[in-house]
């Protein structure tokens, strides 16, 4: 049975708004309780906040604070230049306004939220919702990871923890636990080697994308609404998450178990310069069904002329039907994305993948939304 999985990621970046500059520190001090209660979710690696050097001076000087909250002002004035990077090349971020503040819509890249419904974004931390527990959700945090090291030097900035697994029903859970104010990603197969919406029929992409239309998170498109931009509606790029196995990553899976000779000769007859491949074979690459060999030709067909604007034959499109992943491709890479003698062989695979024009566009794509969502400061010092 298919698992959905939530992960307890962290949520986007926390900006103090200029209107804290102009208050009195008796004002200032009525946020006491708030200022704290960021702190301490910053420790816990579960949110982001960033301060710039002098908000930092300012909260010592009218608020007092605990030692640990103290020690992670400390952390946060001496990586303030950091921290502003990482706002920086998040497409949004959240900006906290004083008690009594008047609404305000989005602007640009910031997002208001009033010290009074501050709360509910801290006690409701961004998850990350996957449909398969173990495989998803650890090949996903080294696929986000690594695409942060690859894209911006280090993923210092992002953490992944895993939460909670379930059954198949992701669209009735998300709808029965959450409102429209769900924070995080939520990221399905795809299903089909054709543009989606509209998605597959009975397909848990078509029914999170009804439960989240219905909650009003996303449009009918799947795209994110502005009443919450903290939230993405992902598809995978290819026909589901066994597709960001790039070439490289799977050759070297082959190459450390030779009792999976028969499966490499497949796709050495299907692409013969494997694991190198041409443009027309990297989009071909992402409309393959990798989790079994039933797929329709004629979907691939369709897909390749539809999606990627490339004629394909019957036959070219039958003996690409036929290409499968070994099961023990993903739990090999979740292993040795943490440890072990393939750990810098695995890293440098996936380096050479991401010099692929699509295969490196569709990990950006779910790397941004997760810049977006999932910050935190990963080398917290909890002592």
């Amino acid at each position: 049975m298919a698992d959905w999985l939530f992960f307890v990621l962290l949520i986007m970046h926390w900006k103090l708004s200029k209107d804290f500059s102009s208050i009195s520190e008796i004002d200032l001090r009525a946020h006491d309780a708030l200022f704290d209660r960021l702190l301490h979710v910053h420790l816990q690696r579960n949110h982001l906040f960033c301060l710039s050097p002098s908000e930092v001076v300012a909260l010592r000087r009218a608020i007092q604070f605990g030692p640990q909250a103290l020690h992670v002002l400390s952390t946060i004035l001496r990586r303030a230049q950091d921290y502003a990077a990482s706002v920086g090349s998040a497409t949004r971020h959240a900006v906290l306004m004083p008690l009594g503040s008047a609404v305000r819509e989005p602007l640009g890249k910031e997002f208001y939220i009033k010290a009074e419904d501050a709360s509910w974004w801290l006690e409701h931390p961004p998850s990350l919702y996957v449909e398969n527990a173990v495989s998803d959700g650890g090949l996903y945090n080294f696929i986000l990871s690594s695409g942060l090291r690859s894209l911006i030097g280090s993923p210092k900035y992002l953490m992944v923890r895993p939460f909670h697994g379930g059954g198949n029903p992701l669209g009735s859970v998300m709808e029965a636990l959450f409102d429209e104010r769900i924070q995080g990603i939520c990221i399905c197969d795809r299903d089909d080697a054709c543009a989606v919406p509209p998605f597959p029929k009975d397909t848990t992409s078509e029914q999170a994308h009804v439960a989240l239309h219905k909650m009003r998170v996303v449009d009918a498109q799947g795209q994110s609404e502005p009443r919450n931009p903290f939230f993405s509606f992902k598809i995978t790029h290819g026909w589901g998450v066994e597709n960001y196995i790039g070439p490289n990553v799977l050759n070297l899976f082959f190459n450390s178990h030779l009792e999976a000779c028969t499966s490499r000769s497949a796709f050495l007859n299907a692409f013969p310069d494997f694991p190198a491949l041409s443009e027309t074979e990297a989009n071909e690459w992402f409309s393959i069904n990798f989790k079994s060999v039933t797929q329709d030709a004629e979907n691939i067909e369709r897909g390749l002329s539809g999606r990627f604007r490339i004629a394909a034959d019957s036959t070219r499109c039958g003996l690409l039907a036929g290409l499968s992943i070994p099961k023990s491709v993903i739990p090999f890479v979740i292993a040795s994305a943490k440890s072990g003698r393939h750990h810098h062989e695995l890293l440098r695979a996936f380096d050479r993948d991401m010099r692929i024009n699509i295969y490196r566009n569709a990990v950006r794509d779910l790397t941004q939304a997760a810049m977006d969502a999932l910050a935190a400061d990963t080398q917290m010092n909890f002592a």
